[in-house]
Parts: structure tokens; sequence; C-alpha cells
């Protein structure tokens, strides 16, 4: 019996230096541990028997772990993606930042929205949403960086479907273009966008008129930020919808968003929206994989 754990604890220790074989001292690596744990930062020391990292995002210095502990252990290409979760994204609205390569994530807003979106490569993404019950969208975009770190720019589309509607399927959305400006943690976004909308595909138009987007988060703490995000837009009356978040990341995949919107447009006397006031927003988002 003690030949045999002998063995077994052998194999544990040989498994784990596996996983780190294709990881060199200096990378950025993600480390899944046994106990469901996930850790970003960068890859002081290794050996046979632990690892140390230095980790940003969770106020710690330096950390070190048994290999014994380690489920799986990658390399993070993208850098400037490694240290906070989900850096693509304010509440509702995205901004020049991307998703790395095989990255997965689930956001819910409000649990009515509920989105994935994932990294097809270092510049395409992909998502998808529904609405519950009836109405999805797809979301491509296209990022790159001007200036790594410090100048992203994105182009992308939501679009959207009424399913199970009785004449067609409306279809309605936005095509859009932005630039961002600061880290992926702190930073301010500008863009534009252009809304469409039809009783179905063939007969979509496109607005003549452009939309305003302004974005932004303040990083304050490790685990805490501050976003805002504004849409204006309107031809014969103008409409600004602007929102404020607070983010609490709970550990480095997942995210808590709390804050509230409201309806301004002084070129509209409607007592629905002098009645609006303020709506509370909930959401919560967590990286897959």
């Amino acid at each position: 019996m003690n030949k045999l754990c002998l063995y077994l604890s052998i194999l544990c220790i040989s498994l784990s230096t596996f996983h780190l074989s294709a990881q060199e001292v200096g990378d950025v690596v993600r480390v899944k541990l046994l106990s469901g744990s996930v850790l970003k930062g960068d890859l002081l020391r290794k050996n046979d028997s632990e690892i140390e990292l230095k980790l940003r995002n969770e106020g710690i210095s330096r950390t070190i772990i048994p290999t014994y502990e380690i489920s799986k252990i990658e390399t993070i290409t993208n850098v400037e993606l490694a240290y906070t979760s989900e850096t693509s994204r304010y509440f509702f609205g995205t901004n020049g930042y991307g998703l790395q390569k095989g990255e997965l994530y689930y956001k819910t807003i409000g649990f009515f929205w509920h989105e994935l979106e994932y990294g097809i490569d270092e510049n395409w993404s992909i998502g998808g949403a529904f609405i519950l019950p009836f109405v999805v969208f797809v979301t491509p975009t296209y990022h790159f960086p001007i200036f790594k770190n410090s100048l992203n720019v994105k182009i992308g589309m939501m679009a959207g479907a009424v399913t199970f509607w009785p004449d067609g399927v409306p279809v309605f959305g936005l095509l859009y273009g932005m630039a961002t400006l600061g880290s992926p943690e702190t930073n301010i976004s500008v863009g534009t966008f252009f809304g469409f909308s039809g009783s179905d595909i063939s007969t979509t138009e496109l607005s003549d008129i452009p939309g305003l987007y302004l974005g932004g988060r303040l990083q304050i703490l490790p685990k805490f930020a501050l976003q805002a995000e504004s849409y204006t837009f309107g031809r014969d009356a103008i409409v600004t919808i602007p929102i404020v978040t607070a983010r609490f990341t709970t550990d480095s995949e997942s995210n808590w968003t709390f804050g509230a919107a409201t309806v301004i447009s002084p070129d509209i006397d409607d007592a629905f929206l002098d009645s609006i006031g303020f709506i509370p927003l909930i959401g919560y988002s967590v990286y897959l994989n």
C-alpha cells in the first residue's frame, strides 16, 4: 500500500510537471488549480515541485503554488488581457480591447439578457445573445491596436431578430466603430454607430444619422472599478441614455456589476419619459474556459 501511494504521488508530480513544460520563466500564464480557482500572473520561477507567480490583479506581489495543486497551466499571449476579467466590455457597451484567442465569456444583464462571446483569434471575436423569450442577437467584432495597450480600435455589429413574429421576422441592430485610449483597466472610449431595422432582411434600411457613443472605466482597487457609458441618437428629437455602474471582481474570472441608467431628452415632452427616473441595473459575467 505504501508503494502504491508512492507511485501515485510520483505520477501526480510527473503530470503536473508535464503541464509546466511549455511555459518559460517570464511568460504571463493562467493557472487553474484542482480546487477550481484560477490565477493569472507573471511566471517568476518554476521547478518540479512548485511555481512562483507575480499576481497583479489580486493585489498580491508574489505567491508560490505546489505543482500537485495545479490542474492546468497555459501561456497568455495577449498580455494586456492577463490581469483583469472582461476588459473588452463596460456594462452594456464595448471598447477597443478584445478577447484573446480561445477565450469564452458568459454575461447576463438583469437575468433576461444572456450572452456568450468567443475569441476566434487575436483580432476577431463572435458573440451570440438572446433576450427572453424570443429576441436573438449575433455580435461579430474586429479589433486591433494602434499603440499596444494604449490606443485600440474596434468595429463591429449587433444584429437582432424577433422570432415567432406573426408577420415575418423583424430585424434591427447597430453598426459601430470606436477608439479606446488607455489601459484595459482604466480608459476612455469614443465612437459612433448607425442603427438599422426592417420588417425582414430584405426591407432593412440603415439610418443616415449617426449616434454618439462615450464610455470609460476607472480601476479604483484591484477588484473594484467604476464605469460609465452613454448613447446619444435621434433626428428630430435627441435622446441620451447615460449608464453608470460599479464592477466588483469576485475572483480573476468573474464580475458582478451594479448601477443605474436613465433617459434624457429635452426635446421630448413625454409623461412616460419624465416618470422613468433611474432604472436599476445588475449584471454578471464569468470566464468559461
